[in-house]
């Protein structure tokens, strides 16, 4: 077998590991605010779904058509997870591919190992939001890229300018690496340039912004399509930067693996390996630092932006103790050319192997404790509903609708939906204020007790009114006069 069809299996097999992993971790935990979002916004016809991509909700596309499409198949909340899970192993598959092409095997299944085990993929890699093909969009149009400047082919091209413009129409903020990325191949490559390999960047470059900006046209129309963050501050990076490598420990050691793959790519003579190098960093870290800096004049500084980093930084950490065990492989006498092997595969078999006591001991082969339970907090109201009672819910929360379902008994105090916007009018609480206050018990749904409308804090003022925690997820228990 070639080693080409070798390194397709051994991708494949990673994407099939991670694959499986990720169903065994995507639980049937109930939705959290963004997730519950996901499903409602494609729980509607296609075309009113395209509308509200084109004029309301600028980002997720892609995966929201995705999305819309298994929403057919199953609406379990395990069952919808799988739309992320397959992001998440097309990414893995990506990463191995490449890096066996440019740095070899073992950087290769280092890499696709690291990346598995990772918290801050392992999150996302069930979270039915779009970022975990934010990761295999930005994983593919990298490397393409790479190979374009390698082997200058329409189909590089294309792949790369695909991908690119799905990537950026799936996180926006996904822009600032492919810039930082294109100044780095432009740098590192321009001795080579003709007008060839100009026309098809032309092309790479026109193929991403057709796709994207279609994804990208409701920032025209509506505002706040950005999440709401505060102010950059040195303990909100500090703690960024963490959750972008994995945590605490695993930060220190991707800035080691990192520091000495720089190293690495400096010293290198070899021109693939060094185009490859260069790209790397800038995805893992040239990209990260553009997010950065940019988020102390407009905050963004939000981890899951920093997705499209992190099968780079697998793979640029993992670069870095195959580079470091090499050389000290290097340096050996003669005498012990038997050792050499063993000496430069030990710094990668020791950082995994940390990584995999670390990856069994927090047990992640469960879904991840959930900030909130809406579904339990409707369990809750559910039980202790009668005739006369009335059930308010305080804001947009998908999360409650999505477990409150059709209940004809249970007016929430919403005007009929409109199925081609995102989001529909609240009836004002004031134009049945009345009706709050004839009935025998209110039930109150808020989300982390933000921004209450006025009538609903004089409901929960009143004496008796009991609280119940889900999480972020409020439920107020709110008696009769």
């Amino acid at each position: 077998m070639s080693t080409r069809w070798t390194a397709a299996l051994v991708a494949a097999a990673f994407g099939i590991a991670t694959f499986l992993l990720g169903l065994t971790r995507v639980g049937d935990e109930p939705f959290w605010m963004d997730e519950a979002a996901s499903r409602y916004f494609v729980d509607r016809p296609l075309r009113d779904l395209l509308r509200v991509i084109w004029r309301q909700e600028s980002g997720q596309g892609p995966f929201y058509l995705m999305l819309w499409l298994w929403q057919h198949v199953t609406d379990s909340d395990a069952g919808l997870r799988v739309v992320a899970v397959a992001g998440g192993s097309v990414a893995v598959a990506a990463a191995v591919w490449f890096a066996r092409r440019w740095f070899g095997w073992a950087v290769a299944i280092g890499t696709g190992a690291m990346l598995m085990m990772n918290p801050f993929f392992l999150r996302y890699l069930t979270e039915l939001r779009g970022y975990s093909w934010a990761m295999a969009f930005a994983t593919i149009a990298a490397g393409s890229a790479v190979e374009l400047v390698l082997r200058p082919r329409w189909g590089w091209s294309i792949v790369a300018g695909l991908a690119a413009g799905l990537a950026i129409g799936t996180v926006l903020m996904t822009a600032f690496w492919f810039l930082v990325l294109a100044v780095a191949l432009a740098a590192v490559s321009w001795r080579s340039v003709d007008t060839a390999r100009l026309r098809l960047a032309a092309v790479t470059v026109l193929l991403s912004v057709v796709v994207a900006a279609p994804l990208l046209n409701a920032t025209r129309f509506r505002s706040g399509q950005l999440d709401w963050v505060p102010a950059t501050t040195r303990r909100r990076l500090v703690s960024t930067m963490y959750d972008v490598a994995g945590g605490r420990g695993w930060f220190f050691v991707a800035v080691v693996g990192l520091a000495v793959f720089t190293v690495s790519v400096v010293v290198l003579d070899e021109a693939r390996q060094r185009v490859a190098g260069v790209a790397v960093l800038a995805m893992a870290v040239g990209g990260t630092a553009a997010l950065v800096v940019v988020s102390f004049v407009k905050p963004l500084l939000v981890t899951r932006y920093f997705a499209p980093s992190a099968p780079f930084i697998a793979l640029g950490t993992i670069g870095g103790f195959v580079a470091a065990g090499r050389w000290a492989a290097s340096r050996l006498p003669a005498r012990f050319d038997t050792l050499r092997r063993p000496v430069a595969l030990a710094p990668t078999v020791g950082v995994l192997t940390l990584m995999c006591a670390a990856f069994v001991q927090w047990g992640v082969f469960t879904d991840r404790d959930r900030v909130e339970d809406p579904r339990a907090a409707v369990e809750f109201v559910e039980a202790r509903f009668d005739e006369g009672d009335v059930v308010v819910i305080d804001r947009p929360t998908p999360a409650i609708l999505r477990y409150l379902g059709d209940r004809p008994d249970i007016d929430p105090g919403w005007m009929p939906p409109d199925p081609a916007r995102a989001f529909w009018p609240r009836r004002p609480f004031a134009d049945y204020a009345a009706e709050l206050d004839e009935a025998d018990t209110v039930f109150v749904f808020t989300w982390n007790g933000w921004n209450l409308d006025p009538v609903v804090e004089r409901l929960i003022a009143r004496q008796g009114a009991e609280q119940t925690r889900f999480g972020q997820a409020i439920v107020w228990v709110v008696p009769s006069h």
